[in-house]
């Protein structure tokens, strides 16, 4: 992960930030996890009580309504060629350096077996 600024209310990695325009470093605590508005990159961040639990809803959601295994074919998307779910195993892989309880931990770990299956 990287930092990231905070310009206009858009998130922006260290290579996407406008050099003209100044914005805020951001490091504070975040509801979701942060993404590049340009490139999509996972950007540095730390994650509230309601973030986690966001996250892992994502992560039930997307194993009960199946893996999105489509790939992701926007040019210049820090994704570009790889499946949709990518982003999500970001996410799970995050998680693993918060203090989750037993259900928690796995609901990641079940969620990672799955999204990493070829």
């Amino acid at each position: 992960m990287r930092p990231h600024w905070i310009i206009d209310g858009e998130v922006y990695c260290e290579q996407c930030a406008p050099a003209d325009v100044e914005g805020d470093l951001n490091s504070n605590e975040t509801d979701t996890p942060q993404n590049c508005c340009q490139c999509s990159r996972l950007c540095e961040y730390c994650l509230t009580e309601g973030g986690v639990r966001y996250v892992l809803e994502t992560l039930v959601d997307a194993l009960a309504d199946g893996i999105d295994t489509g790939i992701i074919d926007e040019p210049g998307d820090y994704y570009h060629g790889s499946r949709q779910v990518e982003i999500l195993v970001d996410w799970a892989k995050d998680l693993r350096d918060y203090s989750l309880n037993k259900t928690q931990q796995f609901i990641v770990d079940t969620f990672l077996t799955e999204a990493t299956k070829p």
